[in-house]
């Protein structure tokens, strides 16, 4: 099915430094790097490397425009909308020693896409996958429209919004989170300080979602989906251990990888049928946000389809 990504642009700085500062502190970095970025672009493109039709939503700034030629080859880019001001900017520290990375975001175009630009997935529907950096209005106005003719929602809410009811959660049929945003999610669904629920079962029981996945960093990845009948689990670790350079764009290689796998086996009404699906997909997701940590930089770190499947 086609996938429509409704999400951000950004242009990264990453400065390489010895720590990350803390505050009060000066450092030198000793590397700087300009990347194409967002988590939009990032996992639009990363759907394109994995074989998916994916078109990207969004709005960039005129400063931006390069950016499109960048994605031309994996991503429809129509509807990319230029307009005034600047396009979104990270500022990104990545630890020399420990790869971890800071985010510092400048949101810019992103929290300007206009309702009406959305119109289309009224009569367009796919999978629609959405991310938390862009205007929330449009990404809950994106997600009733999907809802409405039958698309696949499928939400990435990150970074982890400081009260998750801002989003239309329960409009959406697959939520994807890191175990940060998974604790974030949990403390809040939670009714009792006490509930024993695990974060996994306290997010599926509590939302009407269809399918929670929780990434684990170098632990691999849970998820769970639920039926009409039953809820069922899966786990997968790591298929292999990465070289690590960079962990910046490994969850949104994931998500890409893994929307892909599932986009191309079902839709809405097949939804139900996940169960035989999700663990390849898991599988593959997991395989490439690992190889995605063995290069710098967070687009240009995405592997091709063709590198996942000989090493499978």
């Amino acid at each position: 099915m086609k996938v429509y990504v409704i999400g951000s642009v950004n242009i990264d700085d990453v400065y390489s430094v010895h720590h990350i500062v803390q505050p009060g502190e000066t450092i030198s970095s000793s590397a700087y790097h300009v990347h194409p970025g967002g988590k939009g672009a990032n996992q639009a493109y990363a759907l394109g490397k994995a074989g998916a039709d994916v078109s990207l939503v969004a709005c960039i700034g005129k400063d931006g425009s390069w950016l499109l030629d960048l994605y031309k080859p994996f991503v429809n880019v129509e509807k990319v909308l230029v307009i005034g001001g600047n396009t979104g900017r990270a500022i990104i520290q990545v630890d020399e020693g420990s790869h971890d990375n800071a985010i510092v975001l400048f949101p810019g175009a992103n929290q300007q896409i206009p309702l009406s630009h959305l119109d289309f997935l009224s009569h367009s529907p796919g999978w629609i996958v959405l991310q938390n950096e862009i205007n929330i209005d449009a990404a809950n106005h994106a997600m009733q429209l999907g809802k409405a003719n039958g698309s696949v929602i499928c939400l990435n809410p990150a970074p982890c919004p400081t009260n998750i009811y801002d989003l239309k959660i329960d409009l959406a049929d697959v939520l994807i989170l890191n175990e940060s945003e998974a604790n974030q999610f949990a403390a809040q669904l939670k009714s009792k300080p006490n509930q024993s629920l695990d974060n996994l079962d306290t997010i599926l029981e509590l939302l009407n979602v269809s399918v929670v996945v929780i990434t684990l960093g170098g632990k691999g990845v849970i998820a769970a989906a639920k039926s009409d009948t039953s809820i069922k689990k899966y786990k997968q670790q790591v298929v292999r251990t990465p070289n690590l350079v960079d962990t910046t764009g490994a969850g949104d290689t994931f998500v890409g990888y893994f929307i892909s796998h599932l986009a191309g086996k079902m839709n809405s009404k097949t939804l139900h049928q996940i169960e035989l699906y999700i663990q390849d997909a898991l599988k593959i997701a997991v395989l490439a946000s690992g190889i995605a940590c063995e290069t710098a930089g967070a687009m240009n770190s995405i592997p091709d389809v063709k590198q996942i499947e000989m090493l499978l």
